[in-house]
């Protein structure tokens, strides 16, 4: 990545993150709202949607929801 930012965050719903793109200053383009998919169950993991949500495996996954750390990070 070249000139820019970059960061991890952690949200419940939703990210709206300002983006500039070069001279274009007008605020009802540069906002652009990301969101966040939620995982509370176990069950949110199964049947492949583990892959849909970027985990390498199942277990990964299930990992996540139990104790809230993200191995996807850092990789």
């Amino acid at each position: 990545m070249s000139g820019g930012l970059e960061m991890t965050l952690t949200a419940r719903e939703h990210v709206d993150v300002r983006m500039g793109f070069g001279a274009e200053k007008d605020e009802r383009f540069d906002w652009t709202r990301f969101y966040v998919l939620s995982l509370d169950n176990k069950d949110q993991c199964k049947d492949g949607q583990w892959q849909a949500m970027g985990f390498k495996n199942q277990g990964q996954c299930v990992r996540y929801v139990e104790t809230g750390m993200d191995s996807r990070v850092g990789d």
